[in-house]
């Protein structure tokens, strides 16, 4: 049993190693890396566009249990808290997107979301 578990941490190790030597993508200027307390097994970037638009990047970990249908849910109680902070109006879900990116040894699960946010004409921020 421990020779597995070593073999696991080795192997998801390397396939780290391999996503950037490979050319993953990295950080990029302009995208500040934000986690939410309650996100669980996903990994969260937020890239403002300019304006009042902004992207979501949430990528499953590579070892994880659940929450693989949760990316949605996530974006949503993002922008909600966004709201709250910013005070606006609401938002509205330009782009979504799911899928799963291949690796090395195992895919990994992947969403981007883009939202835009707006202020009340009539009643300007809350």
């Amino acid at each position: 049993m421990k020779h597995w578990v070593a073999l696991l941490a080795l192997l998801s190790q390397v396939a780290c190693a391999a996503d950037s030597a490979a050319g993953a993508p990295q950080e990029v200027a302009g995208r500040t890396s934000q986690e939410l307390a309650d996100s669980g097994s996903w990994h969260i970037e937020h890239e403002y566009l300019g304006g009042d638009r902004h992207r979501l990047h949430l990528q499953l970990n590579r070892l994880h249990t659940g929450d693989d249908g949760n990316a949605r849910v996530l974006v949503r109680r993002w922008a909600e808290n966004r709201l709250r902070a910013q005070g606006d109006a609401g938002y509205e879900m330009l782009r979504y997107e799911e899928g799963v990116r291949s690796g090395w040894f195992v895919g990994r699960r992947y969403a981007e979301a883009e939202l835009r946010f707006y202020r009340s004409a009539a009643f300007g921020s809350f």
